[in-house]
């Protein structure tokens, strides 16, 4: 992803990304936390798409 984005001269910066938890509750709070990782994912995707279509970016 990074070379691509160099390749349309966009600038990257690189962010430190949080240590996801790795200790739950209860099997079913572990996988209520994946399904709303997963939906957050997902929506973040959506809107990344959307964005680019608005944009032309079909490269993106």
């Amino acid at each position: 992803m990074l070379k691509a984005l160099y390749e349309q001269g966009e600038k990257v910066v690189p962010r430190v990304i949080e240590k996801p938890p790795s200790e739950f509750g209860t099997p079913m709070e572990m996988f209520q936390a994946t399904l709303k990782h997963e939906q957050f994912i997902t929506s973040s995707i959506h809107e990344l798409v959307t964005l680019a279509l608005e944009e032309k970016d079909y490269a993106t």
